[in-house]
């Protein structure tokens, strides 16, 4: 939620890579997705736009940043064009890269969701 950088995974990734060593890490395959590219750009077109007409800027970007997401995500749900499905569609990509990528190896899945 937020103005969320592209490397949001790597601190998270570094730390795992060490705990769980090199003979485990080589059998794992790591995914990350990142979504934020769907939403960000209209984000920030609006905080741009009202941006002359605020005075507690941090405040209002935290608001616009973090608070549209959840209601980017829900508005006109149902249109295959939204947010959602577009935000759908970044999960689903990443899904595929990391199962084809395992390949025929039977390997456990772990996902770490963060919202």
């Amino acid at each position: 939620m937020g103005d969320t950088p592209q490397g949001y995974y790597e601190e998270i990734y570094e730390q795992l890579r060490r705990r769980v060593g090199k003979a485990t890490w080589e059998k794992l395959v790591f995914g990350f997705i990142y979504y934020q590219s769907v939403l960000q750009r209209q984000q920030e077109e609006i905080f741009i736009r009202t941006k002359p007409l605020i005075d507690w800027m941090k405040l209002r970007k935290f608001l616009l940043y973090g608070f549209s997401d959840a209601a980017s995500l829900e508005h006109k749900k149902s249109d295959p064009k939204s947010a959602y499905h577009l935000t759908q569609k970044v999960i689903q990509e990443e899904l595929d890269r990391v199962f084809f990528k395992a390949g025929e190896k039977a390997v456990p899945v772990v996902i770490i969701a963060q919202s």
